[in-house]
């Protein structure tokens, strides 16, 4: 909804307003001006209100250029009003419908060219001294469809036309009035699709959804490869580790050597599910680290090289 003092504006499709971009306000003109998003063969209407409603005002819906009359806010009772298509009688009006714009190559000087640029709906609002109520008796033609020259016309796709005659049912009054002061608001909503909205960087994109890699889960589970130390001889580090899921019949037997201990280590935990080692690579693991028994031989460690002496580094 666009606001301006003690007015708003506001379109609707479906019931629904319409989301407003690239909001600007003019203070000396007293207007305020966005762009809405339309879409070709939907119906819209338009809607305006008075919050204080200090005195009687009358407000001017033009479309393209075009005159489509008005209404009149004249009570606190009810002080907004819609108007919803070009009435051509007291008892049929024309609903709005946002088309595609039919376009020419002629040149100027055709009658039926338009000279307005459309995709452009117009409010403007006067104050009014009431001065009269009538019963509405009169009938209008509805305005022609425009064309337009393609040559002259950049940026805009969508224009207005008119659906088939909706029936009112309800009394129409036609309020007499006098305008007097200059308008004392302005609303202007340029419509066109919505990608060529985001074509000129006035309406943003939806966000993306983050594609999902190949073989990629909802929930990612990681392995949990911490050992149980609940099962482990504290008092004994070289003894066999017994893991926390199931047993097993082959356990690594200490050898009293460094080695053993941390070979116990290794095995100490069974792969998370997500693992695909088998088990059986495991049991032969810890079988051949069970026959393994270390020497303790150690080789003497050569003494300092000679000066002068080509030392061989790549086995040290």
């Amino acid at each position: 909804m666009l606001f301006y003092g003690e007015f708003g504006a506001w379109v609707t499709v479906d019931g629904k307003t319409l989301d407003e971009f690239g909001l600007d306000t003019d203070i000396p003109q007293r207007k305020v001006s966005c762009y809405i998003a339309s879409e070709e063969g939907k119906s819209f209407q338009v809607h305006w209100y008075d919050k204080e409603v200090e005195s009687a005002t009358r407000g001017r819906v033009s479309i393209d250029g075009r005159s489509m009359g008005g209404k009149i806010i004249h009570s606190k009772i009810d002080n907004s009003v819609t108007k919803r298509g070009f009435r051509t009688s007291a008892k049929k009006r024309m609903p709005f419908i946002f088309s595609k714009i039919q376009l020419t190559d002629k040149e100027d000087g055709i009658s039926y060219l338009s000279t307005h640029k459309p995709g452009e709906i117009n409010i403007v609002i006067v104050r009014v001294r009431m001065t009269g109520v009538k019963i509405y008796a009169r009938e209008h033609t509805v305005p022609e469809t425009l064309t337009y020259n393609e040559e002259k016309l950049k940026g805009s796709t969508h224009n207005t036309t008119f659906g088939q005659p909706a029936i009112d049912t309800n009394r129409i009054l036609y309020h007499e009035t006098e305008p007097y002061g200059d308008p004392v608001a302005r609303f202007c909503f340029r419509y066109m699709p919505i990608d060529l909205l985001r074509a000129k960087d006035i309406a943003p994109y939806p966000p993306r959804k983050r594609r999902r890699r190949m073989g990629e889960e909802d929930v990612d589970v990681k392995p949990d490869l911490k050992p149980d130390l609940a099962g482990l001889d504290k008092t004994n580090p070289g003894r066999s580790f017994i893991p926390n899921q199931g047993s097993s019949s082959d356990s690594l037997q200490s050898n009293g050597s460094s080695r053993g201990s941390s070979l116990s280590t290794i095995v100490s935990s069974p792969a998370h599910a997500s693992l695909s080692i088998k088990r059986e690579r495991i049991d032969s693991a810890i079988s051949a680290l069970s026959s393994f028994t270390p020497s303790r031989q150690r080789s003497a460690r050569p003494g300092p090289p000679n000066l002068g002496e080509i030392i061989d580094l790549t086995n040290l």
